[in-house]
């Protein structure tokens, strides 16, 4: 089975992170996928995990969330991409 690794590096993204997740989780699949979303908390200092772990609770989904105190995009990509179990990696801005 094709899995995804949906990986979406944050900085301070509490106002955009909840619509983000809705809109991963409004996708339709025309065949089985199985997927996962590694959130990295690229040092955020509001309330970014908090806001996507009740946004996502709930879900079969599994979301994970990986800390990462290196700052920029890149440190928070490769945190992204140690941390994903699927087959293909996606990244997705918040």
């Amino acid at each position: 089975m094709t899995s995804i690794s949906v990986i979406i590096c944050c900085y301070n993204s509490e106002l955009r992170i909840g619509t983000t997740l809705e809109s991963l989780l409004a996708q339709q699949f025309k065949s089985a996928v199985s997927w996962e979303v590694v959130l990295v908390d690229n040092n955020c200092a509001d309330q970014t995990v908090e806001v996507a772990r009740k946004t996502w609770g709930g879900y079969d989904v599994p979301l994970r969330v990986v800390k990462e105190s290196t700052p920029g995009l890149s440190a928070a990509r490769d945190a992204g991409c140690r941390a994903a179990t699927g087959n293909y990696i996606l990244f997705c801005d918040d």
